[in-house]
C-alpha cells in the first residue's frame, strides 16, 4: 500500500509540474485540490490558518486564489515552487481576435451543465495538452498505449501518467461528442498562450456540428 501511495503521489506531482509548465491555472488548482483532499482539508486549514470553506473554494478548477494562498497550501503538502529558465516569449503574435458566439446565450440548463463538466474534465487533462495532441487523441485507430507513449515522451512524464491523466479522459470526452465544445472553451481562455487558443479555434472551426 505504501508503494502504491508513493507511486500515486509521484504521478500527481508530475501532473502538477506539467500544469505549471503549461501555465494552466485551472489544472493546477484542480490537482492541488485533489492533493489537499487526500491530505485532509481540516489538517491544512489548521496548519495554514485558512478557513476550510475558503480552501474548498480556492482549490478547484476555475478558482483564482491569491498567490500567497497557493504557497501556504503547498507547504503542508511537502511542495515548493522553483523558477526555471523558459523559452523566450513569443512577441510577434498579434492580439487574438477569435470569436465564437456567447456559449451562455439562448442555451438550456442542460447545455450549461454539459459545459461545466467539460471544463472539469479539461482541468484534469490540461487544456494545452488537449489542443497540442488533439489529432492523436481523436484518432481512435491509434491504440491508447501508443498515444500515451508519444505524449509521455513529449511531456517528460511516465506512460502511466499520460494514459490515465491525458489519453483516457480525453478520449472519453471526445467519444461523448464534446470535443468541439472543449475546443471552443479553450479558444476563449484568457489564461493560455495565444498560439494555443488560436489552434483550438482552428480545430473547432474545422469540425462539423455546433
Amino acid at each position: 500500500m505504501q508503494e502504491d501511495d508513493t507511486g500515486n503521489r509521484k504521478n500527481t506531482i508530475e501532473s502538477l509540474n506539467n500544469a505549471l509548465a503549461e501555465g494552466d491555472l485551472d489544472r493546477i488548482m484542480s490537482v492541488l485540490g485533489e492533493m489537499a483532499r487526500a491530505y485532509r482539508i481540516n489538517r491544512i486549514a489548521y496548519e495554514t490558518g485558512l478557513g476550510r470553506e475558503s480552501l474548498y473554494k480556492s482549490m478547484r478548477a476555475g478558482a483564482s486564489p491569491e498567490f500567497d494562498t497557493v504557497l501556504k497550501v503547498m507547504r503542508p503538502l511537502g511542495l515548493c515552487l522553483q523558477a526555471l529558465p523558459a523559452s523566450p516569449p513569443i512577441l510577434d503574435i498579434p492580439p487574438q481576435s477569435l470569436e465564437f458566439p456567447d456559449r451562455t446565450s439562448n442555451r438550456g440548463e442542460g447545455r450549461l451543465m454539459d459545459e461545466a463538466k467539460v471544463n472539469r474534465d479539461l482541468a484534469l487533462i490540461g487544456k494545452q495538452s488537449f489542443v497540442s495532441f488533439f489529432e492523436l487523441l481523436a484518432d481512435f485507430d491509434l491504440p491508447e498505449g501508443e498515444v500515451a507513449e508519444y505524449i509521455a515522451g513529449e511531456l517528460g512524464c511516465t506512460v502511466e501518467n499520460a494514459l490515465s491523466w491525458r489519453v483516457k479522459p480525453a478520449r472519453t470526452l471526445i467519444r461523448a461528442g464534446q470535443g468541439k465544445t472543449a475546443l471552443q472553451i479553450i479558444s476563449q481562455s484568457r489564461r493560455l498562450p495565444s498560439d494555443i487558443t488560436r489552434r483550438a479555434f482552428d480545430l473547432a472551426t474545422a469540425m462539423p456540428g455546433r
